[in-house]
């Protein structure tokens, strides 16, 4: 009760799936960074109960504050994309390719988003949001231009998915964080060609995000 999200954040959560969901996910970041430890005798749960428990509070307290802004950022993009959809009910072409982005919407801020991203992650995350979008209503002038940047989009998370699919079980974990860091990539190219206002994290285009890709290809 606590640590429940007040004030805009109530607001914020309705793009989440609601308060409850939003609490739920603040518990489970709780949850996941202090009670997943080797713990196999009663004194050893004993000491680490007393370790932790005058950090619980605080934790749910930083875990509120660590979802605020992608919570935020969330919010105002799906508000975005709701009122480009009510203005354009009868624009079939349009109204795809909103759905297309509602899509990458909910694969950027999953429901365990606290859990899945770090600290510094989560900034970008907001970043990519906004640029979301900015990249639909962009699409509401100029539909056939965003389509074909779109498109180029498509073909680099294609190769990217096609490698994660070959890449070996034994596969070392240099190979595989490779192919993350990929992923960012791809977002980072996403603000440089949709929303330039925003500035990339890294400096970022095509022959750079192809260089990358040569050698991610040489690991396997």
């Amino acid at each position: 009760k606590t640590v429940a999200p007040t004030g805009d954040m109530r607001v914020w959560a309705a793009a989440f799936g609601g308060m409850k969901i939003m609490e739920n996910a603040i518990v489970e970041k709780v949850a996941t960074d202090l009670f997943e430890a080797n713990v196999r005798t009663e004194t050893d749960f004993t000491r680490y109960a007393e370790k932790i428990r005058s950090e619980i509070l605080l934790r749910g307290l930083a875990a509120v504050r660590l979802a605020g802004q992608p919570l935020k950022a969330l919010y105002e993009t799906s508000e975005r994309l709701r009122l480009l959809e009510d203005a354009n009910r009868n624009n079939r072409p349009l109204r795809a390719f909103l759905a297309g982005l509602r899509d990458e919407l909910g694969r950027l801020i999953t429901r365990d988003f606290l859990i899945r991203y770090e600290e510094s992650r989560l900034n970008h995350i907001s970043r990519y949001l906004r640029a979301l979008g900015i990249r639909a209503e962009r699409a509401g002038v100029h539909l056939l231009k965003s389509i074909e940047k779109t498109e180029e989009i498509s073909e680099l998370e294609s190769w990217r998915e096609r490698t994660l699919h070959e890449m070996p079980s034994h596969a070392s974990e240099e190979k595989r964080r490779a192919l993350g860091e990929f992923t960012w990539m791809i977002e980072e190219y996403k603000v440089s060609l949709f929303a330039q206002e925003l500035k990339t994290a890294i400096p970022i285009s095509r022959k750079r995000l192809e260089i990358r890709m040569a050698e991610i290809q040489k690991m396997f």
